[in-house]
């Protein structure tokens, strides 16, 4: 084969570098924007399991006058709520010490962000971003606490 035969195939280095290197730029874009929304996705399953959890202690108040931590008693209400002692692997339920009246719920959500919902049966439904549960849920509504949602 003579010397100048443009004939080979395949691919120089330069241009398998070119290739490489585009598909880190496209990767380098696109996940960064899938974690975002992976971790948008953990925020609302978070939200969704607090407000089950939440109309199960709204229906126990309008039958009992009082709100419960009892799992059993919410369960029998809401079958299938997701209720565990650590926030991080289901809601957790605290009833004031001082006022049966006001609940907390606390929930991680898989993102690491922490959602709580301070219930009152005078004061309303309130969210926040606080951790209640490390406490003795408060009578009082806590600072930065809002009503509306997450």
């Amino acid at each position: 084969m003579p010397r100048g035969d443009k004939s080979e195939q395949g691919f120089t280095l330069i241009e398998l570098m070119m290739s490489v290197a585009i598909l880190a730029l496209l990767l380098s874009i696109a996940i960064p924007y899938f974690l975002g929304v992976r971790h948008a996705a953990q925020d609302r399953a978070a939200h969704t399991d607090l407000r089950n959890v939440l109309l199960a202690e709204k229906m126990i108040w309008l039958e009992e006058g009082a709100y419960t931590s009892d799992p059993a008693v919410l369960n029998a209400v809401r079958p299938g709520s997701l209720l565990n002692a650590d926030p991080a692997l289901g809601v957790y339920i605290d009833v004031s010490d001082t006022d049966d009246q006001v609940a907390c719920l606390v929930r991680d959500s898989g993102s690491g962000t922490t959602f709580s919902i301070w219930e009152s049966a005078v004061a309303g439904t309130h969210y926040g971003a606080t951790d209640l549960s490390v406490a003795d849920c408060p009578a009082a509504l806590p600072a930065g606490y809002h009503q509306g949602g997450f």
